[in-house]
């Protein structure tokens, strides 16, 4: 009920006005099918989280991590060898 509520206001995208940025790596994942981060929702992701990646699967719709299941871990796992990589 909560999320049918608030609907509205998700859809509207990541609000970062008046809101301290999230200063650590981040990885967001996207398929490449899916409308649910748009270049609008881009731009904000990269303002809120300035050190942060996004990948995209190819042929992933809203849940990548379920529809293209290898290519997420992958995913996962490099950008996690990355962030060893630079410590």
């Amino acid at each position: 009920d909560i999320l049918a509520e608030n609907l509205p206001n998700i859809m509207d995208g990541i609000v970062t006005e008046g809101t301290i940025p999230f200063n650590a790596p981040s990885l967001f994942i996207k398929g490449s099918t899916s409308a649910y981060i748009t270049e609008k929702d881009e731009k904000a992701i990269r303002e809120f989280f300035p050190h942060s990646a996004i990948s995209s699967i190819d042929d992933g719709g809203h849940t990548p991590h379920n529809e293209q299941e290898r290519e997420f871990v992958l995913l996962v796992k490099q950008y996690l060898s990355l962030l060893n990589s630079t410590d």
